[in-house]
């Protein structure tokens, strides 16, 4: 054992140097190489011991341990790796030795590792130099992505640039459908780091601060995706709220449904071809229902947002929300064209149903004032009599008690006539009940007749003053009841005229759908009704001014029953004005519903399908709605344009169908991971 302090002797130098100069030891010398690091060990050891020891002959061997500095670094060009360091930790008393190896070169990074584990090994990842024998700390990162895509080349820094320009396109197209604070933040912080990418421009140097944007971004956008299926949750629960879709009237104990089952059976009736809309609608607000449940369902069964190559997820994310929204839409707008077609289904049958009854009570009336004024007329004439016979006197005196009992039968009919209906199966019983009671009315007027027959046939004087005032009475109704029609008819006009410029349209804004021989014969239908009631009118104030200069009070009297008629005319004219306006407000949810039937199926033609067998699909959907679509504006009657809404829902249904299909199956296997 060779002491540390010991001088190395002239012809130790010479071989070591001779080996420096000769590039290390020559094949078959390992042994003599390991042996000589063995003695160098055995040295090393040596020299602490005795420096523990002779701690003053530290100075004098300083020569001696430059020059065994000097073998070490040599003994390590040697032998290649492999140098000796001193433990620490458990074994650091026993002062052992063991090899300790030398990083590889960064150039030198063996196959299988990761271009992350390569640019940490470049870069030098750690901060902080490990301790010899102690274990680096692993710093915390976050989970993987959920996908494990194939490992790919280091992408190049304009590759990179390419990929957030992509990334904030679809950050800007999901936040726009989100609609949420949450989500405008989310889309400004992408939209910072990519500016901050942008500003370094495309120098090479610049790749891994680029990258590090590229993943900042996709840490904004991944939350994003979070938010959008959460999104997707919120609409299902939107969706669960929508009124449920109104009910035509079925059959009930109790309740009397002919007159609503004849008017559907009836194929000239209005009734007959709003039930067919009803019906349409009601069919694709079922299929617009499947069609929400598959489409959502997919969505929040979609995998998590791992990284860039999971752009594809989120673009069919924020198309899926867009579906959503447009399918709730769509159905409050079926909702809304159903109840406001039930309604007008009820009104028409209401207005029917009132007119029975107010033709009851205006019959009643002018049955009762024909009888009135002969009454009253030989009243008069008996009080002018000196000497009026017994049996005259109790005639009239019966009549009038009559009379009264007829009047308040009548209050009764009226009573009936202006009692409240909330639908038009109140109204039905309603007027039940008041058929009922016309008969009554109806016989007490036939007995009352016969008692005054000829009541005036022996009276020589009559006055005009109860002809007169009863004139007057009815000259005052038929210019109220003239009123009345005449406001029905323009507003239904105006009705009609409104869907010209599609002002009348809730739902879209769009023009008018129909064809105008549609909009032209009910303006005609209106313009005559219009023009009746105007030469009725006239017809009535010339006869009335007649009336008012005629001396014979018989024939007053027959004027009297004229003028009438007159106001019987009236009635009839105001309820088709009121069917004239019920069928303007069809004519206006028509086009509604045609407006709304063309937005939808606007938007099924923009979605982009990856599957060319869906777009395809969508193209032949689309002619069938060209299709449907020509039909309804060819159409001249309202019976035409309900039998083509059926194709035009049916055809809009089907396109539903397409992009809830294609959601559920094959773009779902479009969107799986690469192997």
């Amino acid at each position: 054992m060779i002491p540390w302090n010991t001088p190395f002797r002239e012809e130790d130098l010479q071989t070591f140097e001779s080996l420096a100069e000769n590039g290390g030891p020559q094949p078959g010398d390992e042994a003599s190489e390991y042996e000589a690091l063995d003695e160098v060990s055995v040295q090393k050891q040596a020299s602490v011991q005795k420096q523990a020891v002779e701690a003053p002959a530290k100075s004098k061997s300083k020569t001696g341990v430059g020059l065994m500095l000097l073998l070490l670094m040599v003994s390590g060009v040697v032998s290649g790796t492999v140098l000796f360091t001193v433990k620490t930790g458990k074994n650091a008393q026993d002062r052992e030795l063991e090899p300790f190896h030398l990083p590889v070169e960064p150039h030198c990074v063996p196959e299988g590792k990761t271009a992350e584990e390569k640019i940490a090994e470049e870069e030098g990842v750690s901060s902080e130099e490990e301790q010899p024998g102690e274990v680096a700390e692993v710093p915390e990162s976050e989970p993987p992505p959920p996908v494990e895509h194939a490992a790919a080349k280091q992408p190049s820094i304009e590759e990179n640039l390419e990929k957030v320009q992509e990334i904030l396109l679809v950050a800007e197209i999901v936040a726009e459908q989100l609609d949420s604070v949450e989500a405008q933040e989310l889309l400004d912080s992408v939209q910072e780091q990519v500016r901050e990418a942008n500003s370094l421009g495309v120098e090479p140097h610049f790749a891994r601060v680029v990258g590090d944007y590229l993943q900042k971004a996709l840490i904004y956008l991944r939350r994003m995706h979070g938010v959008a299926v959460q999104r997707g949750k919120v609409l299902m629960d939107q969706e669960a709220n929508v009124d449920e879709f109104p009910e035509l009237w079925e059959p009930q104990a109790g309740i009397d449904l002919s007159p609503f089952e004849k008017e559907k059976r009836d194929p000239s009736s209005p009734v007959h071809h709003m039930v067919t809309a009803f019906k349409s609608i009601e069919k694709m607000s079922c299929a617009l229902l499947e069609c929400f449940g598959n489409v959502s369902q997919a969505l929040l069964n979609s995998r998590p947002f791992g990284d860039e190559r999971d752009i594809a997820l989120l673009t069919q994310t924020a198309e899926d929300l867009q579906y959503l929204n447009h399918n709730i839409k769509s159905q409050n707008a079926l909702n809304y064209l159903a109840t406001s077609i039930k309604h007008c289904i009820s009104e028409y049958l209401k207005v029917k149903d009132s007119k029975k009854l107010e033709d009851l009570l205006l019959t009643s009336e002018i049955e009762m004032m024909q009888i009135r004024v002969p009454v009253k007329l030989a009243l008069i004439a008996s009080k002018l009599k000196w000497h009026a016979q017994p049996e005259e006197i109790n005639r009239i005196k019966s009549a009038r008690e009559k009379l009264a009992e007829l009047e308040n039968a009548i209050s009764t009919l009226r009573e009936y006539a202006h009692e409240e209906a909330n639908s038009w199966i109140d109204t039905f019983q309603i007027v039940t009940k008041a058929q009922d009671h016309a008969e009554t009315v109806e016989a007490m007027v036939s007995a009352l007749k016969e008692q005054t027959k000829g009541i005036l046939d022996d009276q020589e004087s009559l006055s005009k003053g109860p002809i007169v005032k009863e004139g007057e009475r009815i000259q005052l109704a038929c210019i109220l009841e003239s009123e009345k029609v005449q406001n029905l008819l323009e507003n239904a006009r105006w009705r009609v005229e409104r869907c010209f410029d599609g002002s009348h349209n809730l739902l879209v804004n769009r023009t008018h759908e129909l064809n105008m021989e549609v909009y032209e014969q009910l303006i005609s239908r209106i313009q005559q009704v219009k023009s009746d009631v105007e030469a009725e009118v006239t017809q009535f104030h010339i006869s009335y001014q007649n009336s008012q200069n005629e001396e014979d009070p018989k024939a007053a009297l027959d004027k009297l029953r004229f003028h009438a008629e007159t106001l019987i005319k009236l009635a009839n004219a105001k309820g088709k004005a009121r069917l004239f306006l019920l069928q303007s407000t069809i004519l206006g949810l028509f086009e509604e519903e045609i407006g709304m039937l063309q937005t939808s199926s606007d938007y099924a033609r923009l979605c982009e399908f990856r599957n060319p067998a869906a777009t395809e699909q969508m193209s032949i959907r689309g002619k069938e709605f060209d299709n449907a679509y020509r039909t309804v504006a060819e159409a001249t009657t309202l019976v035409e344009v309900s039998q083509g809404l059926v194709k035009l829902c049916s055809a809009v249904s089907s396109m539903h169908r397409v992009i809830a299909e294609h959601r559920l199956g094959q773009e779902r296997e479009a969107l799986k991971p690469s192997p």
